[in-house]
């Protein structure tokens, strides 16, 4: 089975600082994470670092998955995609004490790739034979400074899954890229760092079940239609209904569109947090029931 090793630093205690809202979330989210996560490394054999060791308390610190490479920016300073941002990001959690906890991926190998995307189209961008239709398409210039960039984004996601098993909840300042399908790419994402996370984990860890929460303002189209057909991944998307892009809506288990100009105080008052619980709990065989009965798994 292919592995993923995992690199850490000495580091001190992560201070809590959160906004309340998302402190709240990630509080509850955290404790569901690390019963959830005691009970499959109590199950299955573990096989990476991360994994391997006890599940600590919900008091312990936050982990934080960054690396130097995220400061690399492939693309002119005049593009609209804003990628310094993902090295601006940990720099404001290091000056807020929330980065003291962090953790240095690695790069993926072309068959973790392939767990979701199609081979034709893995090696056509590794190696540059990717063709400009599909490169414009994507959005963004091919270079082997973008190979290396989209790499390390999706090495970042699979360390942050083992690092929620180990701690309950773990966070990257990178990535979310959403938009890739199995077999292209759309809207600046290259690959689906998440959907490879997830399948990655079921691979080497024995996971059984996925929720995959998607809160971004746009729908999860690629993540959508890539476990359109796995019964043991949940897509849920959570979005603003006013948007042009994706062009073509897909279909996830579970859509919520809501819309533009919804304040903060109404978004959590959908109650997504107690829905998304529920459906975990269901998928993972610790309740009878799906809560939403109009899903479609349901």
């Amino acid at each position: 089975m292919h592995q993923h090793p995992i690199f850490r630093s000495p580091v001190p205690r992560l201070s809590d600082k959160l906004h309340p809202a998302a402190a709240m979330l990630a509080r509850q989210w955290c404790a569901l994470g690390s019963t959830i996560a005691a009970q499959q490394a109590s199950q299955h054999c573990c096989r990476c670092t991360a994994h391997s060791q006890a599940v600590p308390s919900t008091t312990h610190p936050h982990p934080v998955v960054y690396h130097p490479d995220f400061q690399l920016s492939p693309i002119p300073e005049d593009h609209r995609f804003p990628m310094p941002k993902d090295h601006l990001l940990y720099l404001a959690l290091q000056a807020e004490g929330l980065a003291q906890l962090t953790f240095t991926p690695t790069y993926p190998d072309a068959a973790t790739l392939c767990l979701v995307h199609e081979q034709q189209y893995v090696q056509g961008f590794l190696n540059g034979s990717i063709s400009q239709q599909q490169m414009r398409r994507i959005g963004l210039p091919w270079s082997a400074k973008l190979v290396q960039r989209t790499l390390i984004g999706t090495g970042s996601a699979i360390l942050a899954a083992r690092l929620a098993l180990q701690y309950g909840v773990a966070c990257m300042t990178n990535g979310g890229t959403h938009h890739a399908h199995r077999e292209y790419g759309t809207g600046w994402c290259v690959f689906n760092d998440l959907a490879i996370a997830g399948k990655a984990a079921q691979h080497d860890t024995g996971v059984k079940q996925l929720l995959m929460l998607d809160l971004d303002v746009h729908q999860g189209d690629g993540s959508a239609t890539i476990f359109e057909d796995d019964p043991t991944v949940f897509t849920f998307s959570i979005h603003c209904n006013d948007q042009t892009f994706p062009t073509t809506v897909q279909q996830s288990d579970w859509d919520i569109g809501l819309p533009a100009g919804t304040t903060d105080s109404e978004y959590l008052q959908v109650g997504i947090l107690d829905a998304a619980t529920q459906i975990f709990k269901w998928r993972a065989g610790f309740a009878d029931e799906c809560p939403q009965m109009d899903c479609k798994a349901c």
